[in-house]
């Protein structure tokens, strides 16, 4: 992150620094452990777990609260009425805009159907998060962001069976001047 009072980076695949607080404050949530409650119809109900405490968790509450996960993750949960049906190959995409106190984030990911074995269907996902600063008090945007992952969808049951994702975001702090 660039801002105004220096640059702070945060690598989660290096050794904690005791010494470095950014470093503190984020290890607490990577591989953080969310548990997610979902209706027989796919609709989140509950969001729980999560909970690292101090400003870590505080801070994983803006990128795990049961608002953001269930815009981000509720569409993979259910599906639209109806009957869908894709072909090995075949994209559709889904784009959600979630409303914050501080911004408005949009979120677009594309999924793509890679296989089929048995009742698993596998999809590969890809996608990014774009951060509207304009929409409310941010002084922040995402000056590059990428998210990429696999789902496995159980055929038989219409549910969810497995979903891992990987985001990667490159956040730019703004300053009064601009």
């Amino acid at each position: 992150v660039k801002a105004s009072t220096g640059d702070v980076s945060f690598d989660s695949t290096k050794p904690a620094d005791k010494d470095d607080v950014t470093d503190q404050v984020l290890r607490g949530i990577v591989g953080l452990t969310l548990n997610v409650k979902v209706d027989p119809d796919g609709q989140i109900k509950e969001v729980g777990g999560g909970d690292a405490g101090g400003l870590a968790g505080a801070l994983a509450g803006q990128f795990s609260g049961p608002d953001m996960i269930k815009g981000v993750f509720g569409p993979v949960f259910s599906v639209k009425k109806g009957k869908p049906k894709a072909s090995v190959g075949e994209s559709w995409t889904t784009e959600d805009v979630l409303q914050g106190g501080a911004a408005s984030t949009r979120v677009k990911m594309t999924h793509t159907l890679k296989s089929v074995q048995g009742n698993n269907a596998n999809i590969d996902i890809k996608g990014s998060v774009i951060v509207d600063p304009s929409s409310g008090g941010l002084k922040a945007g995402v000056k590059d962001s990428s998210i990429s992952g696999r789902a496995v969808w159980d055929i038989e049951s219409g549910m969810l069976a497995r979903l891992e994702t990987d985001q990667k975001l490159t956040v730019e702090t703004k300053t009064d001047q601009g």
